[in-house]
């Protein structure tokens, strides 16, 4: 089975890292970060509007996780030859203003919200990724063509479940108390490396 599923179009990795992690198969994360500044609130607000990429605009969205992820087995066995999962951030980061710094400050609230739901549309990606491949592990100890069905559901489980989160969380304005999913111990791998804010020049 040659599977191959990509998800955010037009990204170039302004970084990547290849994430130190107990996953059993190939994974990297890359940023593609733009910078918002302004000394007053209504600079910030028209930052975020002309400095975000198109493809943000284009969704009314300040952020977004996508991810990319291939596979290839045997049919047969379920012996699995290439698995990988990619996830891409995009991400804005505002610079402090040293004119005004308290306005700046005013928006730290809602960049690290802004940035822990997106590690959950990581986390819940990984989630069911994880699923994917421990199902072809199973498989390859019997019943591999019970494991490719199995395989064939999972496969819709990751864009739905991102769906929901969206839905219950209204694109991040919510934040839940308390996640149906289970995805919380994929956390650590889907950790952003870098704060929100920036010092200003």
């Amino acid at each position: 089975m040659l599977y191959k599923l990509f998800v955010l179009a037009g990204i170039v990795p302004i970084s990547a890292y290849a994430t130190e992690a107990p996953l059993p198969f190939s994974f990297s994360t890359h940023y593609e970060v733009y910078i918002v500044e302004g000394d007053s609130i209504s600079d910030i607000e028209a930052s975020f509007d002309v400095d975000k990429p198109k493809f943000l605009r284009d969704r009314n969205a300040d952020g977004y996780t996508g991810w990319e992820y291939d596979y290839w087995t045997d049919d047969n066995t379920c012996e699995i030859k290439v698995f990988n999962l990619d996830i891409t951030y995009k991400l804005p980061r505002i610079k402090q203003s040293v004119a005004s710094p308290e306005i700046t400050e005013l928006y730290r609230e809602y960049i690290e919200q802004l940035y822990r739901h997106e590690e959950t549309h990581c986390a819940l990606t990984v989630m069911s990724v994880n699923q994917i491949y421990q199902a072809f592990k199973k498989g390859q100890k019997g019943n591999c063509t019970e494991q490719n069905q199995t395989v064939d559901k999972l496969a819709g489980r990751v864009k739905e479940d991102n769906e929901l989160f969206d839905t219950y969380t209204n694109h991040g304005e919510i934040e839940l108390a308390v996640s149906p999913f289970g995805e919380e111990p994929f956390y650590p791998v889907c950790k952003i490396p870098f704060s929100g804010m920036m010092a200003g020049n």
